[in-house]
């Protein structure tokens, strides 16, 4: 026990040393979540482990950890400081998926406009949220129609419009883009070529 209090006491003083390297400051508060977890200082291991979650961002396996041992209101306390000290709200959605918070996500992608994202949360957002889904889809394609010049980019499309399909009122979305752009970019030959993979 000895040695375990040696090695905290070093460790802190250390960290503190280098309080503006984040990397040496996380690895000693890692080790020292480790540690009291081990010796079983509750209240020591708590206050590390709420610190590391709210200045690192950590993994989820720390974050279930700290609300496990949390009381419900401090919890929430917890989470709404963590959220607000993100870079960027995308930073968040890991953690929003986590506590079923699927709104914040979605009001997230509908700011930022970053497709990769919305299709990274589809699957999770689409039980809650189809319709909204499907007009964030439908706003991107409509978009990207315009200044789209090449192949590439209508075959991105064109996946895009069969992924629209697929939800409900999604055929009729499709139908109506299909035929607007049919009428609007007639003369673009390789974006019919490709809408015709539609059907």
């Amino acid at each position: 026990m000895m040695e375990m209090d040696e090695e905290i006491r070093c460790l802190k003083e250390y960290r503190d040393k280098n309080r503006d390297y984040p990397v040496i400051w996380a690895r000693c508060s890692r080790r020292l979540i480790e540690l009291y977890r081990l010796s079983g200082e509750e209240a020591e291991y708590k206050g590390e482990l709420t610190d590391y979650v709210l200045h690192h961002r950590p993994e989820l396996e720390l974050y279930r950890e700290l609300k496990s041992i949390s009381q419900e209101a401090e919890w929430e306390a917890i989470r709404e400081e963590l959220f607000a000290g993100a870079p960027y709200d995308s930073a968040n959605y890991i953690y929003y998926a986590e506590e079923g918070l699927y709104e914040r996500i979605l009001d997230g992608l509908r700011h930022s406009g970053i497709i990769c994202q919305l299709d990274r949360y589809e699957p999770l957002l689409r039980e809650h949220y189809p319709a909204r889904i499907l007009q964030m889809y439908e706003e991107y394609v409509v978009m990207r129609s315009e200044p789209a010049t090449d192949r590439n980019t209508y075959r991105h499309l064109v996946e895009y419009l069969k992924k629209m399909k697929s939800y409900p009122g999604g055929e009729e979305r499709v139908d109506m883009i299909v035929q607007d752009w049919k009428a609007r970019y007639g003369r673009r030959h390789a974006m019919m070529e490709e809408l015709e993979q539609l059907e």
